[in-house]
């Protein structure tokens, strides 16, 4: 096939036609900085609030403030050190994203009680160790809603229950960075504190996120300035970022149900490829509790890195796992899970969108059962 075909939307996507013209539009017309008193910037000011509040709406959160943020990284940053209280003890899954994991590490380097919730086999949470490391002294639970590496949903209305019957005062975070347009998303069911939500997973630009906070939870700020974001979050707005969020999530949100549609048929199609080549891989991404979208395999034995360029070669593009830990040899996330290390080593992850083909899903398949079968043969006779 002609082109790239690109696997890797769970790094990032291409932005959209529709969202380019809201970009345009607050930086070359309505550029003005929010913060000034004129009527034009005061006229700004007020369309950012109104599509703040229907970015609430669609994500059900009643009762809640969203503060933007230059990215998803910065909002997990936020609800874990801006939630968390002196003495108070910290909660994550041994699962999280590298921005809430490696927030944890340096709270406990700094000496604060850090648990380490373990992952299933599946790549969930072990609910029954949670509720293990919850007590009186927790403060602040993050637990992610979709891995960014398989693709595993936490069943997050399960977590809050949990925490909160056993303390009712510990403040409940989700990183829902891939979950919106994956998933009906609705805040108010899942009964979590916090959720963040990133601009570009879903077809905005990159360089803008929110963390969605209940009125009432008190957040600490973690950059300092002119007091914007009502004082939590100080620094000129990104007016255009912040735009272009909104209305991303509007059509992240009512194109979810059909962007899980045409991914399950993409992992299928593919799937289906695979197992036909009689080529031996193991699916980490299972179907029961895993977004569509997301593959996660492993080549015993093989090297996944290997793999990903042999694919480069023929315009195919995926990765080893997320983009945030590509410099890093292992993956921590698979490890969690009990995977073996030769397992991890041979891992590749594929994540599609809307914009993928069955065709392209089939290429697919064909070229990296091809490139698994010249790579053992290398192996073997050696």
């Amino acid at each position: 096939m002609k082109g790239i075909i690109y696997l890797d939307n769970a790094a990032t996507t291409p932005v959209s036609e529709v969202i380019n013209q809201v970009v345009e539009r607050f930086n070359k017309t309505d550029y003005f900085n929010m913060g000034a008193s004129y009527i034009p910037a005061v006229e700004i000011s007020r369309i950012v609030e109104e599509n703040a509040s229907n970015l609430l709406n669609r994500l059900g959160a009643k009762n809640s403030r969203v503060i933007f943020t230059a990215g998803a990284t910065e909002a997990n940053n936020l609800a874990v050190f801006g939630a968390l209280k002196k003495n108070a003890e910290l909660v994550i899954s041994a699962g999280e994203h590298p921005s809430v994991y490696e927030c944890a590490k340096a709270l406990k380097e700094r000496g604060v009680t850090v648990h380490f919730a373990p992952l299933m086999s599946n790549g969930t949470i072990d609910l029954d160790a949670l509720k293990d490391v919850i007590n009186a002294k927790t403060g602040v639970v993050s637990v992610m809603h979709v891995s960014n590496e398989t693709g595993a949903i936490n069943d997050i209305e399960r977590v809050v229950e949990i925490v909160k019957d056993i303390n009712p005062k510990a403040v409940i975070h989700s990183d829902g960075v891939q979950a919106v347009g994956k998933l009906k998303v609705d805040l108010f069911a899942l009964g979590v504190d916090m959720y963040t939500i990133s601009a570009h997973k879903i077809g905005a630009p990159k360089g803008v996120g929110a963390l969605v906070a209940k009125q009432g939870i008190h957040l600490a700020p973690i950059i300092w300035g002119g007091g914007q974001g009502s004082g939590i979050r100080s620094g000129t707005e990104n007016v255009s970022g912040i735009m272009a969020l909104c209305k991303a999530v509007e059509l992240a949100v009512e194109g979810a149900e059909a962007n899980r549609t045409k991914c399950k048929q993409l992992k299928e199609e593919f799937l289906n490829g695979l197992r036909n080549s009689n080529i031996e891989f193991k699916l980490n991404s299972l179907d029961s509790i895993c977004v569509p979208n997301i593959i996660s395999l492993s080549f015993n034995g093989l090297k996944g890195e290997v793999l990903l360029h042999i694919l480069e070669e023929s315009g195919i593009l995926i990765s080893t796992g997320s983009a945030c830990s590509s410099k890093k040899t292992d993956n921590r996330v698979l490890s969690a899970m009990g995977i073996t290390t030769s397992e991890v080593k041979g891992s590749v992850r594929l994540s599609t969108s809307m914009h993928n083909t069955i065709e392209e899903m089939r290429f697919v398949s064909e070229m990296l059962a091809k490139a698994a079968k010249t790579l053992t043969q290398t192996i073997k006779g050696k």
